[in-house]
């Protein structure tokens, strides 16, 4: 459903259709405003889940596979 354009000639006669014209523009401004208020509010919490995820992974002491087996090189004998 497409809002109808708000004409400013129509606010002189200030009609009942133009009333409702109103009516429909101002709810779905607050429909939007609702909108975006939860938009912010799902945005900052996946920034804040994001911070602590960070903050759990930086704080574990995380050793590489590698560096536990350093690998030595091979001492090979010959028999003479």
């Amino acid at each position: 459903m497409g809002l109808h354009p708000l004409e400013f000639s129509e606010c002189y006669l200030d009609s009942p259709a133009f009333r409702d014209k109103i009516k429909a523009h101002e709810a779905e401004l607050d429909k939007t405003g609702r909108f975006i208020k939860e938009l912010y509010k799902d945005g900052k919490n996946l920034i804040n889940a994001t911070k602590r995820k960070c903050q759990v992974i930086l704080s574990l002491k995380l050793v590489s596979v590698f560096s536990q087996h350093v690998v030595q090189p091979m001492q090979l004998e010959y028999n003479r």
